[in-house]
């Protein structure tokens, strides 16, 4: 792109795309030889990229991108531009430590076989080039690393990238937890990954020129990826990183005959102006007046500064728009065993149980242990708290009633079987279901039976819900039942085409509930005729528990998506994909989604669009669903959520 008039400065592009490996635990990637290739073409062209010398390393041994990367850097100069493609596994070792995967590389010798993004960061510090942009179209999960999808690590990208005294913009296919997808598929050949594919599109038709200008900046391209990714591969959220770069970066030329009109909000804010790179035809640019650039007053300085500040400015605000508000950690607690309860929050106190067999009171500001008591079982369910006590199921087949304040015995009953259903409280009385396929109603103040009815031969581990003076639950038989509150008769059941571990919800004269048949029903609550039924993605489960918010019905499947249904049809609004079985229900507040996966993340989703806000990584989310309370002490929320493999209860802080 420099013209014939300035041939002191560069643009210098080295390209490694790694698909075939030979350590079979290494799946074969389908796309980076291709991708390295579109790439090419249009970094080298004259009309788009202009850059001087693009160079290529295809399925490279490790010592061999080594040398490659080290020669790369060490020929540049102060005044170029230096460009690092990379397109492979990426992996983390054993100390959170991120490496790039060669040919010859083996998961169990990462350190020794594998291109340490450390070492690849050093070489960029190293290198005399002030302008360095680093992109990145590779896994940063650790799913590799660690066998599975999704890793519970909160790993943070900028740290691997932070540059010491130069220039640099890193752009990444996806976030620290998730994967880089190539349309879905694990192996195979003939296909360029999402990420690659479109920055490809979108440099050679021009229309990255969000602003048609006739240049596409990396902040351009950045916008252009996010919102063409997001529609192809929801589960995939490129990011951008800037370290010490005054402005913006150019990276291309729109293609000549292109033109690009402004898509993207915030395009009225002033823009930043990109200094000119002719394209390299050999043409020389008709020189500026040296006196009009010699004579730039104070004030114009000033204008122009603003004017960037301005931009920039605008362009965090709208990253902030379409990332949404990221969630920290507020605190976290250990517990003896995984948590698969949901917690309960009432009074300052967060309550949980886990599979250990403990009940635990915790400060929800703080996480400090303010009691616990153990039952003889592990203690699944979710403790329901009224009235001063806590009400709690347990594997040892008691039913507790705990003073909330100490955690004192206030009684304990044996009703039969293991208690896993969670209880509710109404009226005075506690209803909970056994795995015996009893539904029990006792006195809230001592434990005394004061009816019992079977529902089936096998298990009740659905929560009871209390609606005016009919108690709903399902049963693993494929049956949902509407029971008299005051005696225990049943008024209706429905059948289902699976078992119901799923709890009702009841909502506008309807119960919804999930089967493990793959569909939502909508029941009337008055006579259980179904009003209508979605089948999802599912074979087989639909676990959690649905929530209406509105006129939405929200849940989770075990084909890792969340829906959003009509109220009235069940027809789908919207579906957002994870990387994992969604097992617990979703919490619904203030215009989000907030839900949990087995691929190791808390979501937040908009309510109305579905569009993916922010997630945290947390170790192992099965069936513990989210429990969201608006701080006290800021303008924010807290969400409280158990994990089943870190053995924790975490508390995360949210903007919304």
């Amino acid at each position: 792109m420099p013209g014939e008039a300035d041939r002191t400065s560069r643009r210098l592009a080295l390209l490694i795309a790694t698909s075939k490996y030979d350590d079979p635990d290494l799946g074969k990637l389908r796309a980076p030889g291709r991708d390295a290739d579109g790439l090419a073409r249009v970094l080298g062209d004259p009309d788009i990229g202009g850059f001087d010398d693009v160079r290529k390393k295809v399925n490279a041994k490790q010592r061999e991108l080594l040398m490659s990367i080290d020669d790369f850097c060490a020929e540049a100069r102060r005044d170029d531009l230096v460009l690092v493609y990379l397109s492979c596994h990426g992996l983390l070792d054993a100390h959170h430590r991120l490496r790039y995967a060669a040919t010859d590389t083996t998961r169990q010798r990462l350190a020794a076989t594998a291109v340490a993004s450390s070492w690849l960061n050093e070489r960029l510090d190293d290198c005399a080039a002030r302008a360095q942009i680093l992109i990145l179209d590779c896994c940063h999960s650790g799913a590799f690393a660690g066998g599975r999808k999704g890793s519970s690590l909160d790993l943070d990208l900028s740290q691997w990238f932070t540059p010491q005294g130069r220039g640099r913009v890193v752009l990444t296919a996806s976030r620290g937890t998730e994967y880089s997808f190539e349309n879905g598929h694990p192996s195979g050949e003939g296909v360029q990954s999402v990420f690659t594919r479109i920055l490809v599109e979108g440099l050679r038709s021009g229309e990255a020129d969000l602003d048609g200008d006739g240049n596409i900046t990396i902040r351009e391209i950045y916008k252009y990826l996010f919102d063409k990714v997001q529609v192809e591969e929801r589960r995939q959220t490129p990011q951008l990183w800037s370290y010490g770069v005054e402005g913006d970066v150019l990276l291309a030329r729109s293609a000549p005959g292109v033109v690009s009109s402004p898509s993207v909000p915030g395009t009225d804010a002033p823009r930043v102006q990109v200094p000119e790179h002719p394209r390299n035809t050999g043409a020389t640019p008709a020189p500026e007046p040296r006196r009009v650039r010699r004579v730039l007053t104070r004030r114009r300085a000033i204008i122009v500064t603003a004017a960037i500040l301005a931009t920039v400015l605008a362009v965090t605000m709208y990253a902030f728009y379409i990332s949404g508000p990221p969630a920290t950690l507020r605190w976290s607690y250990s517990t003896t065993g995984p948590v698969d309860s949901s917690p309960a929050v009432a009074d300052g106190t967060v309550y949980v149980g886990s599979d250990g067999g403990y009940v635990y009171a915790l400060d929800d500001g703080t996480g400090h242990l303010l009691w616990s008591d153990r039952t003889g079982g592990p203690v699944g369910s979710k403790p329901a708290v009224a009235d001063g006590t806590v009400y709690v199921g347990s594997g040892d087949g008691h039913v507790y009633a705990l003073d909330a304040d100490t955690g004192r015995v206030r009684w304990s009953r044996t009703p039969g079987g293991s208690v896993d259903s969670p209880a509710a409280v109404a009226g005075g009385t506690v209803y909970i279901g056994s795995n015996g396929g009893y539904v029990y109603a006792l006195d809230a103040s001592t434990g005394h039976l004061r009816w019992s009815h079977q529902v089936g031969q096998l298990n009740v581990s659905s929560s009871l819900v209390v609606a005016g003076d009919l108690v709903y639950v399902g049963c693993t038989n494929g049956d949902v039942f509407a029971l008299a509150a005051g005696t225990g008769n049943s008024r209706w059941s429905y059948q289902t085409g699976g078992p119901v571990n799923s709890s009702p919800t009841v909502a506008g004269g309807n119960v919804y509930i999930g089967s493990d048949d793959g569909r939502v029903y909508a029941l009337d609550a008055a006579t259980g005729r179904s009003r209508w039924s979605y089948l999802t993605g599912s074979s087989d489960d639909v676990y959690p528990s649905p929530v209406v918010a509105g006129v939405t019905v929200y849940v989770g499947s075990d084909d890792g998506r969340v829906y959003a249904l009509n109220i009235r049809t069940g027809h789908v609004r919207w579906s957002y994909a994870t990387q994992g079985p969604v097992d617990s229900a979703p919490a619904v507040v203030g215009g989000t989604v907030y839900i949990g996966s087995d691929d190791g993340n808390v979501y937040a989703l908009d309510a109305s669009t579905g569009h993916f806000r922010w997630s945290y990584p947390i170790a192992g989310i099965r069936f513990s669903g989210p429990k969201v309370v608006d701080d006290t002490d800021s303008a924010g929320i807290t969400i409280y959520i158990g994990s089943n493999e870190g053995d924790e209860v975490y508390a995360l802080r949210s903007r919304s």
